[in-house]
């Protein structure tokens, strides 16, 4: 092959990006937990599509193929919450087979994109009952009928199904789980991670217990969605994708299980700030959440003195949708829950008034409630007044929000005719704009406020429209004085 006589001319080159699967480092996250034991994290973002799913596509595909399943040319067909189906892109694009991915439309478009970018042509499934963001078990069993369905329509193309197909289980217990026995030279007690198809827990544990049979197992579940520990599902929509879906995995075994522990989103949201401020490392939800559970693990004292616990660092934050990450957890440090969150953040258009502009109760809500600033101007600006704000009350109700807001690009369209009608007609009035972008994404995203509000507090300005002393005092506040005192009249409106 002319691509082997090449590399004979240069050592260390690599023949395709398939080579750079596996073989992930084994990291010690000794700024996070400093004893007694050990935290090791299996780096499978390192993978060339950034999550661990690159075995099993890999695995899967290889294996079809030796088997005779498939032939060159055929097509591949997946279910998938996004990493499985990018994988499997990659995979079959180098290998010259088309794919075709089934996504739930609640799985994130960051995956969709990535996955249409390496070649697959992409089906998306109607949710059941979940929200953007949040895929439930009927809205995974949904996927799973019209992947079903469209499998049989297509028999010229080789069905994956991660779910149910072994060689999924076979690519962990093959690859991942004998690395992280060599890595640690056998001193191992604990191996901790979340369930999804539950191919990679299977796979470890089964390979780690047959090594040694004191090594324990501990899975992953969400708080308030948690099958595997038999407890009645009170939360079905968490931020863990591709995990947690509210039904014991087909894959499951319990007989390699030792016990099955709840995270939960609090726990998430500060391991996942936390590995990025002290480990370096910007990873997803899932990440985080083994991280988060490890360590409770840890601090517990189950494992008796200085345990060493792998878990599975399995993707990262890059490819997720970053505005929608940091609001959550800046919502988070505000104090709110992510029910809450959601119900704003899902539903856009309600918080607009009539001129399709949001409100400034909405904006000076979220301003509070997600622990943001105000940049703060002195100079005159075109703006859109909500209709709901008495202009007599005092001079700081008349908080007001710059034009730069543009809802056209989540669906609502601007009506600039009614711009001029709502306009401030009061020279000196105090004027605290809010400097804020939107991201333009695709069509289905109208469900989704995706804002990046720039966090800056410049200069504090007077009015000569109101004569009270509490204008005058104005000049006397500090920054955060004014911030403070600006957004709580504001809400009071």
């Amino acid at each position: 092959m002319q691509t082997e006589n090449l590399n004979k001319r240069f050592e260390g080159v690599t023949d395709s990006v398939l080579d750079l699967i596996g073989n992930t480092p084994l990291l010690a996250l000794d700024r996070l937990w400093t004893g007694p034991g050990r935290l090791l994290a299996k780096c499978e973002f390192l993978n060339p599509t950034h999550s661990l799913k690159d075995r099993s596509a890999l695995y899967m595909i290889q294996k079809a193929k030796e088997l005779g399943y498939v032939k060159d040319g055929q097509g591949f067909i997946e279910f998938t919450s996004g990493n499985q189906g990018t994988g499997l892109a990659m995979v079959a694009n180098v290998l010259k087979h088309p794919f075709t991915a089934i996504m739930s439309k609640g799985n994130s478009d960051q995956r969709k994109i990535m996955m249409k970018g390496l070649g697959a042509e992409l089906l998306l499934v109607d949710q059941v009952n979940g929200k953007p963001g949040s895929v439930t078990s009927e809205d995974k069993a949904a996927m799973r009928a019209f992947g079903l369905d469209y499998a049989a329509k297509n028999p010229d193309k080789y069905l994956c199904n991660q779910f149910e197909n072994e060689l999924n289980v076979l690519s962990h217990y093959e690859t991942t789980g004998p690395e992280i026995y060599k890595q640690t030279n056998g001193k191992i007690d604990a191996f901790c991670m979340t369930v999804g198809t539950a191919g990679c827990f299977m796979g470890v544990s089964k390979y780690l217990k047959e090594k040694n049979p004191n090594i324990k197992a501990f899975c992953v579940e969400p708080e308030g969605c948690q099958p595997i520990k038999g407890l009645e599902i009170t939360k079905p929509l968490h931020l863990l994708q591709g995990s947690g879906y509210g039904a014991v995995p087909f894959h499951f075994k319990h007989e390699y299980l030792d016990e099955a522990l709840a995270v939960s989103e609090e726990d998430v949201l500060e391991i996942k700030k936390k590995l990025g401020k002290e480990e370096g490392l910007f990873l997803g939800y899932t990440a985080a959440a083994n991280v988060a559970a490890s360590l409770n693990l840890l601090k517990s004292g189950k494992l008796g003195d200085n345990p060493t616990v792998v878990t599975i660092l399995c993707d990262t934050a890059m490819i997720a949708n970053q505005i929608d990450q940091q609001e959550r957890e800046t919502m988070a440090e505000g104090g709110t829950n992510s029910e809450e969150y959601r119900k704003f953040i899902n539903n856009p258009s309600r918080n607009m008034d009539d001129t399709g502009f949001f409100s400034i109760q909405v904006i000076t809500k979220a301003l509070k409630v997600w622990n943001l600033d105000l940049i703060v101007y002195n100079s005159k600006h075109e703006i859109a007044l909500d209709a709901n704000l008495d202009p007599t009350d005092e001079v700081l109700s008349k908080i007001t929000v710059e034009q730069k807001i543009k809802p056209q690009l989540i669906g609502k369209e601007q009506k600039n005719k009614n711009i001029s009608k709502l306009a401030s007609t009061e020279e000196d009035s105090l004027n605290l704009a809010i400097q804020q972008s939107l991201l333009q994404s695709n069509e289905d995203s109208d469900r989704h406020l995706k804002t990046a509000i720039s966090l800056s507090m410049q200069e504090a300005c007077t009015s000569n429209i109101a004569k009270t002393s509490s204008i005058n005092s104005l000049e006397n506040l500090t920054e955060e004085q004014l911030l403070e005192k600006a957004i709580k009249m504001s809400m009071e409106q």
